[in-house]
């Protein structure tokens, strides 16, 4: 959704309400004259995926089985 504002002296500006997890583009939409045109480009924002609980739980298990393994393996 836009919304388009200003519009005085043959120019307006357009925005958008920008998504979530989104970064916008929209310098390029301030006096902008009344039959002109102008481009906003949404980026999504890339993100570092989260672990969930159990997955957690399964590398903290994982974890501790290695360790286990190279302790019994200098042990002897």
């Amino acid at each position: 959704m836009f919304t388009v504002t200003g519009a005085t002296g043959g120019t307006c500006t357009a925005t958008e309400t920008v998504p979530d997890h989104y970064t916008a583009t929209q310098t390029d939409c301030s006096s902008v004259p009344l039959n002109g045109s102008c481009t906003i480009t949404n980026t999504l924002i890339a993100a570092i995926p989260a672990l969930s609980g159990w997955a957690m739980i399964i590398l903290a298990a994982l974890l501790a089985l290695l360790g286990f393994a190279a302790i019994r393996r200098f042990a002897t």
